[in-house]
């Protein structure tokens, strides 16, 4: 040989023959090196040492012999398989095809002496002995043939350590080897006879196994590195169990032997069956000193399943306590009915206030461990403690620390907001975890303290970062949250209408309803349209106010959600039937009637504006009607339609008639064209009373309408027309007659608004702006000289109207306007000499200063 390490090692080493080598090996216990080289040293090596170790078994004990082949025929397979390549040269594929065909005929020599043992070996044994031996003889072929059905079905890759590459001779590389999608066939057909050879073998010897000899390996006990003592017959029937379950899965692999190794085949204990065998300090040995995490969760199941003899024992606890990390949902169910059970034979007023040693432990461990739990988990244990304990559980410890633990979690949320996990973990304890182990010992105590905390915001300051944050950590508790939540929604939408107290609780409602914890449509039905309708009836304007603002900021959202199961879809089309009756009651209930039908109020500062609510309630209303055209029949839409306009009596009806004779069902504006110049167009008249006629009809339209109603029909030539002639004394003695109340002054504070707004303008338009403008200021005057009350709105609108016409028409007398600011509100004039005197709060020069410090 010409390589210069196989020289060295001839030259060091003295001359030794194979017989004398093999001995050597045998002798000092180098079996294990003598194992490694046949698996890692070339082929063309190993072979010359494996005919000599074979005739060496002739020598061997019988014992001895059953470990060396197996672990010789483990080696054989191990390295055919790693030495698994295309041979490019055929010299080469021959060559590696005939080293294998050796190794398969040694392989088949080895497995003789099991088969076929030399009968003077076993002279004068005894039959207990035999039975022993042919247990082990099973015992060893059943190891080995499912090391190598393993490498023969899985085709692993080859781990090798750098160690092994002492082992590198000649041109035989050493490396790591990936995983083969297919052995080569050469390969293949030798592996495939290995394994026919090892399982007629291992069948041979199953069917010399009698009953005596199968009962008498129950009687043989093997102790099993790290593990319990168990029979010879567990280990031979786990592992005919594991190999016939191997076989059955790979159905292309077929042998004779599965029929029998179903015979003794047994399934053997689980770790977890082998748990329930031990005492309460082996598993708290066991929990202590395993090294795999599988296996001491194993045991740790099992030790805090036994219950009340581990949490009432002191010690049992004190391992719960070192290893409380492993607690998981299951554990801590447990470890909470057993503190919630009231202990037998003591009272249990005494058992609360004098808890033993081991409770208060037992309270902490649960208490640490519940903030340290997956948030998927400790939601599914809120919910089952819950269930079993009730809405008013809490959980043992000092209560009253929850309340203000509470408002600094969410002023921490507040802060860190914007920062994500990581970010929040780097700063301290991740506050969601703390919120966990908060809502734990109180869960009622602390959505109150989250509700409540609100309430305590000034009108005025910034709650928008707070909201978010407790709506946040509301959203995270889901079904747990909504619990407790449906009595406060009740009070803040439905019977007490604190959402109208500050803009914090309508952002609150106003989030929650984005969130998960409701569905869209049993939110708006159970909460807001119930809300509107318990409002209504207490003509609680500032409710409505909030209620209608909070339905205009999640309507959109609200319709947009679709459902697919035909129960939602059925709920959706409910909420909308009912989100219109409502919208409709309120805009038709609140309009100012003329003559008036409602109780009359006089005005005052901080009241509600109701004609505002009637606009806020139309916005929503039609598109609502829009939605329900598009959900409906045109059949049903118009039946709908028609049942509501026989139950409204105001301006509310015109919006549902309008839509009756449209026979499209695209969205359509508030009013049709058509619509509005019919509405705008007086009613025939009587000649003698044309004048008053005209009054009634003003005065009708006014009134019921708010200020965004009654621009449209201002638009119209015959509406124009009719508030320039309209005779001055029939509007004042119609309004004479009643006192200066809430709907007298929307009177006139629309009629002064149109004139301003639209029918002036378009007169001086026309050229007929001066004419126009006096005859105006007469009217105005008149109608002033009626309502003698102080009115923001009206007084505002005057002001407006009296510089729009001193700077349009500078001729027309505008004294009896000036008397009116001045009597409501002193005016400071500002005029530039050299002009004529017009008052604007417009134009610079000519600006008037109200004072509205009074």
């Amino acid at each position: 040989m010409e390589d210069h390490r196989v020289n060295h090692l001839l030259k060091s080493l003295p001359p030794l023959t194979k017989c004398l080598l093999m001995n050597c090996i045998w002798g000092l216990d180098l079996d294990r090196f003598f194992y490694e080289m046949l698996r890692y040293a070339p082929l063309w090596y190993s072979m010359q040492f494996i005919d000599q170790s074979i005739v060496s078994f002739n020598y061997g004990k019988p014992y001895e012999v059953l470990t060396r082949i197996e672990s010789m025929v483990c080696a054989i397979y191990f390295a055919i398989c790693r030495t698994d390549c295309h041979k490019k040269k055929r010299s080469e594929r021959v060559n590696h095809q005939r080293t294998l065909e050796r190794l398969c005929d040694y392989v088949g020599q080895m497995l003789r002496y099991v088969n076929t043992p030399e009968p003077s070996r076993f002279a004068g044994w005894l039959k207990q002995r035999k039975h022993r031996y042919m247990g082990y003889v099973l015992k060893h072929m059943l190891s080995m043939t499912m090391t190598c059905l393993d490498l023969y079905f899985r085709k692993p890759a080859i781990p090798v350590d750098p160690a092994m590459a002492v082992y590198q001779l000649m041109s035989d590389v050493h490396l790591h080897k990936p995983a083969p999608v297919e052995y080569t066939q050469t390969t293949l057909t030798v592996l495939i006879k290995l394994n026919h050879l090892m399982l007629n073998t291992l069948e041979l010897c199953i069917m010399h196994v009698s009953l005596e000899c199968f009962c008498h390996w129950s009687e043989i006990m093997l102790h099993m590195d790290g593990q319990e003592t168990v029979t010879l017959q567990q280990v031979i029937g786990g592992a005919a169990y594991h190999l016939c379950e191997e076989l059955k899965s790979h159905k292309h692999f077929r042998h004779s032997i599965v029929r029998h190794l179903t015979q003794f085949a047994k399934r053997p204990k689980t770790l977890a069956e082998k748990a329930t065998e031990l005492n309460l300090g082996t598993l708290m040995n066991r929990i202590d000193k395993v090294e795999s995490p599988d296996d001491r969760m194993v045991y740790w199941n099992e030790f805090i399943h036994r219950g009340e003899q581990v949490f009432d024992n002191a010690e049992c606890l004190a391992t719960v306590d070192e290893h409380w990390e492993l607690l998981t949902e299951e554990h801590l169910r447990l470890m909470i009915e057993y503190e919630k059970r009231i202990p037998a034979g003591r009272d249990a007023a005494l058992s609360d206030d004098e808890p033993s040693d081991e409770r208060v432990l037992l309270r902490e461990v649960v208490l640490r461990a519940v903030s340290a739990l997956p948030a998927v988990q400790f939601y599914h244990l809120l919910n089952h403690v819950i269930d079993t304990q009730g809405t008013l559980f809490t959980w043992s410890g000092n209560q009253e620390m929850v309340v203000p633990a509470v408002i600094q979690l969410v002023n921490r949320l507040q802060n860190t907001g914007h920062r994500d996990t990581a970010d929040r973990r780097s700063l301290g304890d991740d506050p969601l975890q703390q919120a966990q182990q908060l809502v734990f010992q109180s869960p009622k105590l602390f959505f109150q303290t989250l509700v409540t905390s609100l309430y305590t915001l000034a009108t005025n300051s910034p709650h928008e970062p707070l909201v978010d944050a407790i709506v946040h950590i509301i959203a995270r508790y889901g079904t747990v949250a909504k619990r407790y939540m449906d009595d406060y929604l009740v009070q803040l939408l439905v019977t007490r209408f604190d959402v109208c107290k500050s803009p914090a609780l309508l952002r609150f409602a106003e989030r929650l309803f984005a969130t998960t914890i409701y569905l869209p449509h049993d939110f708006m039905t159970h909460f807001i349209l119930t809300g509107l309708s318990n409002a209504y009836q207490q003509k609680h304007l500032r409710a409505l106010h909030a209620l209608l603002e909070l339905m205009g900021r999640v309507w959109r959202a609200c319709c947009a959600v679709t459902p697919t199961e035909q129960a939602a879809s059925e709920k959706r089309l409910k909420m909308i039937r009912m989100a219109v009756n409502q919208l409709a009651l309120v805009s038709d209930g609140l309009r100012y009637r003329y003559p008036p039908t409602h109780t009359s109020t006089v005005v005052g500062g901080g009241q509600t504006d109701r004609m505002m609510l009637v606009w806020m309630a139309v916005k929503l209303l039609m598109p609502t009607l829009d939605q329900l055209n598009a959900e409906l029949s045109s059949t049903d839409f118009k039946d709908f339609l028609r049942d509501h306009i026989s139950l409204l009596h105001s301006f509310t009806a015109h919006y549902f008639s309008d839509r009756l004779r449209s026979d499209t069902q695209a969205a359509a504006p508030f009013l049709s064209p058509t619509c509005l110049m019919h509405l705008a167009t007086p009613p025939p008249k009587d000649y003698y009373d044309v004048q008053h006629e005209d009054a009634t009809y003003l005065l009708e339209l006014l009134t019921q309408c708010a200020r965004e109603e009654i621009f449209p029909l201002a638009c119209h030539e015959s509406f124009r027309r009719c508030m320039l002639t309209v005779d001055a004394f029939g509007l004042v003695w119609r309004l004479a007659m009643h006192k200066a109340t809430d709907w007298v002054l929307h009177c006139v504070t629309n009629f002064v608004a149109c004139l301003r707004h639209m029918v002036l303008p378009a007169e001086i338009e026309q050229g007929n702006g001066t004419k126009a403008c006096s005859d105006a200021v007469q009217t105005v005057v008149d109608l002033l000289d009626v309502v003698r009350t102080e009115c923001v709105a009206l007084h505002a609108e005057v002001v407006e109207f009296y510089n729009y016409v001193s700077r349009e028409a500078p001729t027309v007398n505008v004294t009896g306007l000036m008397s009116f600011i001045q009597g409501g509100q002193p005016v400071v004039l500002h005029r530039s000499p050299s002009k004529p005197i017009v008052m604007d709060v417009c134009v610079e020069p000519e600006v008037v200063v109200i004072d509205s410090s009074d």
